[in-house]
């Protein structure tokens, strides 16, 4: 369709993606041979128009205004309506709003494809929408022609069933068999069109005259087959002042067809032409509609008013010609114009009211493309039966008589032909070819054919270039190539030839400092001896260097191509005094600016190894690092972490099914969410989880912006009844900006750990925001039982997915359970609980664990950043489940290598093993201080026992006194205690001691 009005065909296209705009091709060639250089968009407002997703518009006249305005479908099934506040020839469009079926938007099943036509032939536009369900939807207009209304809708029908062409339905309107009706055509997604010949009820003469009496026989209806009865069918005239018909006619048993009269009225309006609907109507049939155009008995003259001259290229010239009749008609008046030369100028047709005499129409000035001169055309305007009127103008030529010469703009030595790089063009064709001489005013450095010719019917021809490869360093070079041809203006262009001699390479700028391992953008240009771009071709290593010495950089090497290198560029390590540096030999080489390398933002923390195993309640030196993504030591990080330590640290994998899923990765669309139910008997025992891990089978198409997982714990086991997004009690444990960029088990370290009770069942949420689309991401999953996860995917039509709530947006069900690896471990008590602020990235400190256990782990977080340390065991603080690990290390730190066998050896010779020393209070390594009976005195008739103790020991425990009579035989029995009250020589009195001998013992309680 001609969208600017310059009488050339030009291209208006939807798009398939969310956000879909309308394309703009304007045609910049010719009528027959239509050349599309670039686009524009549809816009409301001043801002690009946008449909939600998959636009599909359609150009019409909608409110019968003269101008063309805009219909389009998109992926809801609704239809937006653009009306053109402009003009004809440059739309412009303010807003647009939803066509209305009944008090409602039309919303036509989904991915809706509109078509506007006069459908059932009464003289007002109907809509015809194709979808994605591959039917047909006629929406009647039962409103007016300029102002259309719609209530509901009926199927297009092929031999009585619903025309279903498969997926998204598309239509157009064609008579393809030349019948005179036109038929339609469907394509669909497969990529087929079928073609559906209409096969019309009900055919009239295309016209009659008033006078012309009865037209008998001229009406008929047929059928596609042999009717098995008499088939009555109605009739009736919309419009009985120009012509009337039978109420009735019947097709007889066994036949197809019957014919009927029709009765033109002779009326004495001067009215001109006017079209009577004819209507004929069966139960099963419906109704059918066609017109007989009744031409005028009476008649006038008409004249046409014409401005002296136009020019190719004013397109549509609204209102400039004036048609005027010799009488005043008594109705509407409908003029049809002819043109002699359809090559140079057309006219619309117009109406002239009622009771007036005249009308303005349209010229349409074709631009042809020719260079033809001024050429003369005449308009005739015309009635039937009434006396035609005729004017004559001049369409004055556009096109000039100059050439045009374009070469390209810079070239380099070791190029040699460029082929077809050249072309010379004349703004329209000629009838007969067009020879013309080509001369370069450098033959050393270009050189190019004597002629090229431009054939008939081309506006161009290319023509070589041959680059001269010279030895000399002689910087750029600028050559003209100029161009003559008999009776046309000459014209000229120039190329500028850079050397390949080398002088040096230039570095562009670099700011700094940059992110160590991430890449930044560089370019890299070689230079001539006059700091011209020399054409170098070849590939050259980089290196860089710092303060620190040899510096890794990627890539390796460059390749130049037409004396430039630009790409992305990164330096593996962090330091200061960097510089990039590039070398040809001969000295001819290139460095760059000096820059620094920094660590990227806090990313994570990494715990040096902790030697295994460590003590209860014992502190044991950590150091641990700030770190960013690529493993840089974060200097500039001095605040605090969170610490925790958990033990039994281990993997639990939940799912082991192989197949694949879009969820929760699908990013073929902007938004996805997934909530999924994971079974208590599927987690095992209560536990901490720090880490998540999904076995990602095809990477998303893009980032994942906002990339969370949040947890809580359910009493649900399945979504049965209750498939609704809850948006309380989550524990955010993850979220970030995620690029994942590899398959297999990708796993994400909780900032938040999460501490599953191990009792009820678990919930993970995940989801994403984007604002753009790519193609899905898929993990592997496992087929559940019940209906155990909740998807949906927008395209930012239901805002934040973390916002969601209950049905909004409606979720889908399913038993897909996306296969998790869980990293896991029980938390045990850990001090302190904050360590204290890092020091240029770094801190170390003590840190107690205050319970044994094995696979322990300590982990460190701050904001989003976290990290965990390498699993140890971590020992009872006793020795023999008696001796404390620390009274043992203050006796002799060398016992620390194994405490268990220490206890149970006498270290100092002294005849007490080293527990016994440490429940006696004496020291393990004096063979002096030992735990005896020293000396057993009488005082009258009590005995007194006295012997060496101390309150050192951790273990308080009472003394025991025993006693016997026999050595030989003991029968020791305790006959007293003594609280450990003092360091040094204790005593006990015995009151009531036996006959003599008698002998005592101590013991510890």
């Amino acid at each position: 369709m001609d969208w600017n009005n310059d009488g050339k065909k030009d291209l208006i296209s939807g798009q398939s993606y969310s956000g879909a705009r309308v394309n703009i091709f304007l045609n910049t060639g010719t009528d027959a041979a239509p050349v599309f250089s670039g686009k524009t968009y549809l816009q409301t407002g001043g801002v690009d128009f946008q449909a939600s997703y998959q636009s599909t518009p359609f150009i019409v006249d909608w409110n019968n205004d003269g101008k063309k305005d805009v219909l389009c479908g998109e992926i809801n099934g609704r239809i937006y309506y653009l009306e053109n506040t402009g003009t004809d020839a440059a739309p412009v469009f303010s807003s647009s709003t939803f066509i209305q079926d009944g008090a409602a938007n039309l919303v036509a099943s989904s991915r809706s494809s509109p078509m506007a036509l006069d459908w059932d032939h009464d003289g007002a536009k109907d809509l015809i929408v194709g979808c994605y369900d591959g039917k047909l939807r006629f929406y009647r207009n039962i409103g007016t022609d300029a102002a259309p209304t719609f209530n509901g809708y009926t199927f297009i029908q092929a031999g009585g069933t619903d025309i279903d062409v498969g997926y998204y339905s598309r239509l157009g309107i064609g008579d393809l068999n030349h019948d005179g009706c036109p038929d339609l055509f469907a394509g669909s997604s497969g990529g087929t069109v079928k073609w559906y010949p209409v096969n019309p009820l009900l055919t009239l003469p295309e016209s009659a005259t008033e006078g012309d009496g009865v037209l008998a026989g001229q009406g008929s209806v047929s059928i596609d087959s042999p009717a098995a009865s008499s088939l009555v069918i109605a009739l009736a005239s919309e419009d009985t002042s120009e012509v009337t018909v039978p109420a009735s006619v019947t097709i007889t048993t066994g036949n197809t067809n019957a014919t009927f009269d029709l009765t033109v009225v002779n009326d004495a309006d001067l009215d001109g032409s006017q079209l009577a609907p004819i209507t004929a109507s069966e139960t099963l049939l419906g109704t059918h509609r066609q017109r007989i155009r009744i031409d005028d008995n009476e008649s006038t003259t008409l004249s046409v008013t014409l401005p002296a001259s136009v020019t190719e290229g004013d397109g549509t010239l609204t209102g400039q010609g004036t048609v005027s009749l010799g009488s005043t008609p008594d109705s509407d008046i409908l003029v049809t114009f002819s043109s002699d030369d359809t090559s140079e100028i057309t006219a619309n047709p117009t109406t002239i009211p009622a009771g007036q005499t005249s009308a303005a129409f349209d010229l349409v000035v074709v631009d042809d493309g020719e260079i033809d001169g001024s050429q003369t055309a005449t308009i005739t305007a015309h009635v039937p039966n009434w006396t035609d009127g005729a004017d004559t103008l001049s369409v004055l030529d556009n096109e000039n008589m100059s050439l045009t010469v374009v070469i390209p703009s810079i070239s380099g030595e070791g190029d040699g032909v460029l082929s077809g790089s050249g072309t010379v063009t004349i703004s329209g064709t000629l009838p007969s070819n067009l020879v013309v001489s080509l001369v370069s005013d450098d033959t050393s450095e270009i050189t190019v054919p004597t002629t090229t010719t431009i054939n008939t019917g081309n506006t161009s021809a290319p023509f070589d270039l041959t680059v001269i490869n010279d030895p000399d360093s002689d910087g750029q070079q600028v050559v003209s190539v100029s161009v003559s041809a008999s009776g046309f203006t000459g014209g000229n262009d120039s190329i500028t030839v850079a050397d390949n001699e080398i002088d040096r390479f230039e570095f562009g700028s670099i700011s700094s400092p940059q992110t160590a391992s991430e890449a930044f953008s560089l370019l890299i240009q070689a230079r001539d001896i006059n700091g011209d771009l020399a054409w170098y071709q070849g590939t050259l290593p980089i290196t860089a260097s710092g303060d620190s010495g040899v510096a890794p950089v990627q890539p390796s090497s460059v390749a130049f191509s037409d004396g430039a290198w630009s790409g992305a560029i990164q330096v593996d390590t962090v330091d200061t005094g960097i510089t990039l540096f590039v070398t040809a030999g001969g000295g001819h080489d290139g460095t760059s600016a000096v820059f620094s390398t920094t660590p990227g933002a806090l990313a994570s923390f990494t715990w040096d190894p902790i030697p295994s195993p460590r003590y209860e309640n014992i502190p044991f030196s950590v150091s641990v690092s700030a770190q960013d993504a690529n493993g840089y030591l974060v200097t500039d990080f001095t605040g605090t972490a969170d610490l925790t330590a958990s033990v039994g640290n281990g993997a639990t994998t939940v799912g082991s099914g192989s197949s694949a899923w879009n969820y929760p990765l699908s990013s073929y669309y902007h938004d996805a969410r997934t909530q999924v139910i994971y079974l208590g008997s599927e987690l095992g025992a209560a536990c901490r989880i720090t880490k998540l891990a999904l076995d990602v089978t095809v990477v998303p198409g893009q980032t994942l912006n906002s990339w969370t997982i949040r947890m809580k714990h359910t009493t649900l086991a399945d979504y049965a009844g209750s498939a609704l997004w809850e948006n309380t009690g989550w524990t955010t444990v993850y979220q970030a900006d995620e690029t994942i960029s590899s398959t297999g088990w990708v796993e994400f370290e909780f900032s938040t750990p999460f501490d599953y009770n191990g009792t009820d069942n678990l919930m993970i949420d995940f989801c994403f925001n984007n604002t753009s689309w790519t193609r899905d991401g898929e993990c592997r999953f496992t087929s559940a039982a019940a209906t155990r996860s909740l998807s949906a995917r927008v395209d930012s039509t239901a805002g934040d997915p973390l916002t969601w709530s209950g049905t909004t947006p409606a979720p889908a069900s399913g038993t897909q359970v996306p296969n998790i690896r869980l990293t896991t471990g029980t938390p045990i008590a850990c001090s302190p609980s904050t360590s204290g602020n890092f020091t240029s990235g770094l801190w170390s400190g003590d840190v107690t664990v205050e319970a044994p256990g094995t696979n322990v782990a300590l982990a460190a977080s701050w904001g989003g950043a976290s990290g965990t340390s390498a699993t140890f065991n971590v020992d009872p603080t006793t020795a023999n489940h008696t001796v404390p690990h620390g009274w043992l290390s203050a006796a002799n730190p060398s016992w620390a290598t194994n405490y268990e066998a220490v206890v149970l050896l006498d270290q100092d010779g002294d005849g007490a093993l080293t527990w016994q020393e440490f429940l006696a209070g004496t020291d393990p390594m004096d063979a002096a201080s030992v735990f005896r009976v020293f000396t057993i005195s009488g005082m009258g008739s009590s005995n007194g026992v006295t012997w060496y103790g101390t309150t050192d020991s951790g273990v308080l425990s009472d003394f025991i006194i025993y006693r016997c009579t026999n050595i030989l035989s003991p029968d020791w029995v305790p006959v007293g205690t003594n609280s450990r009250s003092a360091t040094g020589t204790n005593s006990w009195w015995d009151a009531n001691p036996p006959p003599l001998p008698v002998y005592y013992r101590l013991g510890i309680q």
